[in-house]
């Protein structure tokens, strides 16, 4: 016999062990509950729920961001996720899904949303390893500052058009500019400046004692084969992993340039659970 319950703060830390059991693909939503908590009501910015067995044991669980825009499901297997989607169905507002494609096929299955998907993403994982990584240095390489921002925007903006041909200062530049100013501001994106004009950036969308994700890996095109991307993502890879248990790149699955680049630095593909992908809704 499982329940369906919202998980409270007090079981945080319960739910953290949960995720942790695959780290590598659970370190976006381990960052997000080590920076925000878990709120107490409903619609709130971060939230989880959970099916548990009979002795109180969580058998499979989602972490919802957004107000339930960003759903993060975690199950064993496709049955426990698509009867986690049964007990959720129509309790949160579903427009982006991200996991492996199993889990999120079986999510979709139980929440009867598989009529409104409008785009897939595969997405791939490397991980660092510390006994393949080269000797790279690169002491440009710095956190962005409000100061970087003029240039920082745009070049955030010229990656994710180059990602999915949209450039998000034409559809919703107040939202964007207010996301890569936060990101900054928390010290989570780091740039690099050639003749005081930045040509590299990446973010680290996670963080938390298990371990950092990174992603969003941008060199201006002029810039490129020049050996930029791979001394400043060498050097962040060899710090972060002083300090850090795990690192993790996150790209899509068809960005040969991101992979290449990742297994350069000293990164090995992460293939259990089979293909991950993010999925957007209508």
């Amino acid at each position: 016999m499982t329940t369906c319950l919202r998980i409270p703060n007090a079981r945080r830390e319960e739910l953290k062990a949960f995720l942790a059991k695959d780290a590598h693909f659970n370190l976006f939503a381990l960052g997000l509950l080590e920076d925000h908590g878990l709120a107490p009501e409903e619609g709130a910015p971060l939230q989880a729920f959970a099916l548990e067995d009979g002795a109180g044991a969580f058998q499979s669980v989602l972490v919802s961001g957004g107000g339930g825009g960003m759903l993060l499901p975690c199950a064993p297997h496709p049955e426990a996720a698509e009867a986690l989607g049964r007990a959720l169905a129509g309790r949160l507002p579903v427009r982006t899904l991200m996991g492996p494609r199993l889990i999120l096929d079986a999510f979709l299955r139980g929440i009867d949303a598989e009529n409104r998907v409008l785009l897939i993403k595969p997405l791939r994982f490397f991980a660092a390893s510390a006994d393949d990584l080269g000797p790279f240095v690169c002491p440009e390489l710095h956190k962005a500052t409000t100061d970087d921002l003029p240039q920082l925007i745009p070049l955030a903006a010229a990656a994710i058009e180059e990602t999915l041909g949209e450039n998000p200062l034409a559809c919703a530049r107040e939202a964007f500019e207010r996301r890569v100013a936060t990101r900054a501001l928390m010290g989570r994106t780091y740039v690099l400046a050639k003749d005081g004009q930045l040509v590299f950036k990446l973010d680290v969308t996670a963080r938390s004692r298990f371990g950092l994700e990174i992603e969003g890996i941008y060199t201006r095109p002029d810039f490129r084969r020049r050996g930029v991307a791979t001394l400043a993502l060498g050097q962040i890879t060899r710090h972060m992993l002083g300090s850090m248990p795990l690192l993790v790149v996150r790209t899509n699955e068809d960005d040969a340039i991101a992979a290449s680049l990742c297994q350069r630095v000293g990164y090995l593909p992460v293939r259990r659970q089979g293909q991950q992908r993010a999925i957007i809704l209508s």
